[in-house]
């Protein structure tokens, strides 16, 4: 949760979106292994038909439709690493917010507030199960 992991995500999601644009070209070397197979027989099933003088139609909606799948990939992705950045940024503001709310009231009430803030962070990401444990200890 620490302050690390944010440029990492920000060096991954500044990656994808290149590939994203690259797929969006028509450049290959973003898909993998299997997208480029998938490709690869298209252009090859397009270049015998093309040989043969018929209409490669049906090999160019299979490529087209490798590109979209690659590109539904990637936004997916995409959109993970942003749900994760949100995240973090989400739960290290909980922290500090916690801190310094807890600096004030846990002065007055004789308590520390390393103490209110781990308690905060302790139920991030926990669900209801951190929300029922606050309620039975508030009883």
């Amino acid at each position: 949760m620490g302050n690390a992991d944010t440029p990492r995500l920000d060096r991954e999601i500044h990656k994808t979106m290149r590939k994203l644009e690259a797929v969006r070209r028509g450049e290959t070397w973003p898909l993998t292994g299997s997208e480029r197979r998938a490709a690869l027989r298209a252009l090859a099933g397009a270049s015998y038909r093309v040989a043969r003088g018929k209409s490669p139609s049906r090999a160019k909606q299979r490529l087209e439709s490798v590109s979209s799948a690659a590109g539904t990939r990637l936004n997916a992705e995409l959109s993970a690493l942003h749900g994760e950045r949100q995240r973090l940024i989400t739960a290290r503001l909980r922290v500090e917010v916690a801190y310094h709310l807890g600096r004030d009231s846990a002065c007055r009430a004789g308590g520390t507030a390393a103490a209110v803030a781990g308690q905060l962070d302790g139920d991030v990401g926990e669900g209801r199960a951190g929300y029922r444990r606050q309620t039975a200890g508030a009883q």
